[in-house]
């Protein structure tokens, strides 16, 4: 006979909100095991009692049977008296003094809750918020763990007696599924006018709004981590009217399908991109347009990529079953502000721009933005960390044992935070300045963070003077230099060993001697940190402004090259007020020295006439990689030395070479990014390590960013790019929190 024994199994990782504990339930009355499983506030506990081979086996399934949506990262075990217990429940939870790292995050309604909420019989049938232990909201609605009921915004809906059946049955799939209720006893949706009156209440509402749509007006729809602004996207009169209510500018507008099928009529897609599409994280997926498409002409004009998505909750499946067309579905904000995620909040800000709101009374307590992803040289690649990517934790080697805080950049602010070897990164959440920025990032620390009996022990933020004008009375507080939290945070996420030479691409970051960087190229060992290259500087005329008109970089980089021949040029003779920026370059006055590629590739965009005023950041960059894709020609000529400022003049000089022989904007646009690729090769070769990073804003050009790989991997260097964290200024404070951790190091930095 086997010998009796009783197990406690601890369950470290993301096994809370996934259905993990009737997972555990099923499987110990599978083996006839006794016992309990409960959550605790960093994890689960199991206690089994059995026979030793039964219990054996149960470890066994444990470990090896995967749930979707759990992630198991450590499991330990220790033998304990056995107390003659008969029966398996799941009990109460426990707290604690530390916060799970791991919080489960929301996920699209499954085909068995499609199913039924298509099903007339079904007593789910249309009900909005249908879910089950798989799907539904779950960081969104989060106050605190562990994830019960009771600590979610669920807890203002008691479950009615048919649900309480439901949750309390084993052999239900809703058993002990957190989100569950029904028509009788959950949420309740409405539509409202925007002054606030009720025009219509359950599906009745949908109805309504999906009539609004159908007549090319504009609907806010409250979606699972906020707001969305939707409109037929089909038709050229809605879009742009969104666009001119929103300020939008050119910037291209996501779009929701009704189906797969239906996407592959305006986008190509590959298989990869369709499981990416179909995953119950259900992101914006970045997919290459097919010309001529369905959509309207505003919807993205200045891109070649379409920003598709399914339907990410019950409420958005039930309108898009009532039409049968893609609609435009934008963040429900207004420019600059963060996403709305409260009735009242939507119905002030977005007033004016949405001619209807649908409304619902579940409350969004950590609001989050759409994930954006791309599939780049095969992998997917977050261009926005949002809702179902994030909270992300990654492991990160050398974490100092106290916590560390960091709030990341300006203008695309995230929280990281880091301890212990790990660090749990936030979402989105907009410009740092903002104060509902700042309300979310507390909320955000709070849940997350063991703050709940310890302080930060140092807070982490960009060089900028700006952004440490936010902090006043933070202490410690460690002052990041923007291009060294890019590497870092490439470093952490990948857990690249040094050294590694960083090559870092942006628009604009702060720098020790008071220029703007932004095309650098960095030596990092474990005890020195070395800036070995970078574009020797030129100017911003008049300084941030020249940000938002390109044709100012254009204009710069004629004068670097010409002198004061550059006034005779075209391009300086089409500029506004040309005179007075002449003053302004020759005097220096109100000009700003940069070595940002980012800047460099507007001012080229602008030289080829193809973007002279950015309405959204990126936009000139964007479209000089749109022309580069139908060009041809080698790389341009540009020197190397041995170390510091790389002189950009022969290939400025051969760029208006090319101009002024009418050589096509293809072609020019084609050279340049190859010229680029080239010196990405070249600095490489001569810093010497075999590991390549390359991280910063820039390399959300997928043009750039292949051709950089391929040609680094042709050459023998292993290149390294973000996949989980985004390139760009939300990456920031994972490397903020790497760099303050090990600040202790000294290391140098030049």
């Amino acid at each position: 006979m086997d010998e009796l024994v009783r197990l406690l199994i601890e369950v470290d990782g993301c096994v809370q909100g996934v259905g993990f504990r009737p997972f555990v339930y099923r499987l110990a009355q599978l083996y006839g095991l006794a016992g309990s499983v409960r959550n605790r506030i960093d994890g689960v506990t199991v206690e089994i009692e059995g026979s030793k081979s039964k219990a054996e086996q149960f470890l066994l399934s444990l470990r090896t049977e995967s749930l979707v949506g759990s992630s198991v990262q450590a499991l330990r075990t220790s033998q304990t008296r056995p107390l003659d217990q008969e029966g398996f429940h799941i009990a109460e939870s426990i707290g604690g003094d530390v916060a799970t790292r791991f919080i489960p995050v929301d996920r699209a309604p499954c085909e068995e809750c499609l199913l039924e909420l298509s099903n007339p019989s079904d007593r789910r049938f249309r009900y909005p918020f249908i879910s089950c232990s798989s799907c539904g909201p779950r960081f969104t609605i989060m106050r605190e763990t562990p994830f019960d009921r009771d600590k979610t915004s669920l807890n203002l809906f008691p479950l009615c007696y048919q649900c309480r059946a439901e949750y309390d049955d084993p052999n239900n799939r809703r058993f002990h599924a957190q989100t569950i209720g029904c028509h009788s006893c959950g949420p309740k949706v409405w539509i409202s006018s925007p002054e606030g009156d009720t025009i219509a209440d359950g599906n009745e509402a949908i109805e309504a709004a999906a009539e609004a749509l159908c007549a090319g007006r504009c609907v806010a729809i409250k979606g699972i981590g906020g707001f969305q602004l939707l409109c037929d996207a089909r038709c050229d009169s809605a879009v742009e009217l969104l666009r001119v209510r929103k300020n939008r500018g050119n910037k291209p507008f996501a779009v929701l399908y009704p189906s797969l099928d239906r996407i592959v009529y305006d986008g190509i897609v590959s298989p990869e991109e369709e499981a990416l599409l179909t995953d119950a994280r259900t992101p914006v997926v970045l997919l290459e347009a097919r010309r001529p498409n369905f959509l309207s002409l505003h919807v993205s004009s200045s891109s070649r990529y379409i920003g598709a998505m399914l339907a990410s909750s019950p409420l958005h499946r039930l309108l898009l079953d009532r039409i049968s067309f893609p609609i435009v579905a934008t963040s429900g904000n207004r420019s600059g502000n963060p996403v709305c995620a409260e009735n009242r909040e939507a119905l002030l800000q977005l007033r004016g721009v949405a001619d209807l709101f649908l409304l619902h009374n579940r409350i969004i307590e950590n609001p989050c933005d759409d994930s954006i992803i791309q599939l780049v040289e095969g992998t997917p690649i977050v261009r926005r960390l949002g809702r179902g990517y994030s909270p992300l934790v990654i492991q990160a080697k050398g974490m100092s044992e106290s916590p560390i805080l960091g709030v990341g950049g300006l203008l695309k602010s995230t929280v990281s935070y880091g301890q212990a070897g790990e660090i749990i990164v936030g979402p989105y959440q907009g410009a740092l300045d903002s104060p509902e920025v700042a309300v979310r990032r507390e909320r955000f620390i709070q849940l997350i963070s063991p703050r709940f009996r310890t302080e930060p022990s140092r807070l982490s933020f960009d060089l900028h003077p700006d952004v440490q004008a936010h902090f006043p009375d933070a202490s410690p507080y460690y002052p990041i230099q923007h291009h060294r939290a890019h590497s870092w945070s490439l470093i952490a996420e990948q857990g690249v060993t040094l050294p590694v030479s960083a090559v870092v691409f942006d628009g604009s970051g702060y720098s020790p001697d008071g220029t703007v960087w932004g095309g650098e190229w960095f030596n990092i060992s474990e005890k020195k940190e070395e800036r070995r290259f970078y574009l020797k500087p030129f100017f911003l005329i008049g300084g941030d402004t020249a940000v938002q008109y390109p044709e100012r970089v254009a204009a710069a980089l004629w004068y670097q090259m010409l002198g004061d021949d550059a006034y005779k040029t075209r391009i300086w003779q089409r500029l506004h007020e040309s005179d007075l920026l002449w003053k302004l370059i020759t005097s220096g006055t109100h000009c700003i020295l940069t070595s940002s590629m980012g800047r460099l590739f507007d001012g080229v965009s602008s030289a080829l006439e193809l973007c002279h005023h950015n309405t959204f950041e990126g936009e000139a960059a964007m479209m000089l990689e749109n022309e580069s894709l139908d060009g041809s020609g080698d790389p341009y000529p540009i020197d190397v030395g041995d170390f510091g400022a790389i002189d950009l003049v022969p290939m400025i000089r051969a760029v208006y070479s090319d101009l002024s022989a009418d050589v096509s904007r293809a072609n020019i646009a084609h050279r340049f990014h190859q010229t680029v690729i080239q010196l990405i090769v070249k600095c490489a070769q001569s810093i010497g390590n075999e590991r390549v990073l390359l991280t910063g804003g820039c390399f959300q050009n997928t043009v750039l960013l292949s051709g950089a790989i391929r040609k680094l991997r042709e050459g023998g260097f292993l290149p390294y790019w973000n996949n989980c964290i985004p390139c760009n200024d939300e990456g920031l404070s994972v490397g903020q929190v790497m760099v303050a951790s090990s600040i202790s190091q000294q290391f140098s930095f030049y």
